[in-house]
């Protein structure tokens, strides 16, 4: 089932499970920034972590490239600010720790 915790934006708009635990990961700013130090999440995506009560919500750079639509978007690649800031390293680290985590509590129980 969808749901817009909180009001967010469908950018964060969520497919929940039925039961267990949610994780949320999120991307931007458009440089590399988020690998550097932490960033604190738009307020959007704050809003769903909170609603979603998520276990953890990193952030990694984002991406902007050529034809992305929206007259913001297409100053900020006009500028010379678009992209790919991701890290790859980054998510994939966070992503087996994500899949590592059930298989763990299930060993405590």
């Amino acid at each position: 089932m969808g749901t817009d915790p909180g009001g967010a934006s469908p950018a964060v708009t969520a497919v929940l499970p039925a039961e267990g635990p949610v994780w949320l990961f999120s991307s931007g700013p458009l440089d590399p920034s988020a690998s550097a130090r932490d960033i604190p999440p738009v307020p959007a995506a704050r809003r769903a972590e909170q609603g979603l009560i998520a276990r953890d919500m990193p952030r990694s750079g984002g991406r902007l490239e050529a034809g992305a639509r929206g007259r913001i978007t297409r100053a900020i690649l006009e500028e010379g600010r678009g992209g790919d800031f991701r890290d790859f390293d980054r998510i994939a680290a966070w992503a087996t720790g994500v899949a590592a985590g059930p298989a763990a509590e299930a060993e405590r129980r």
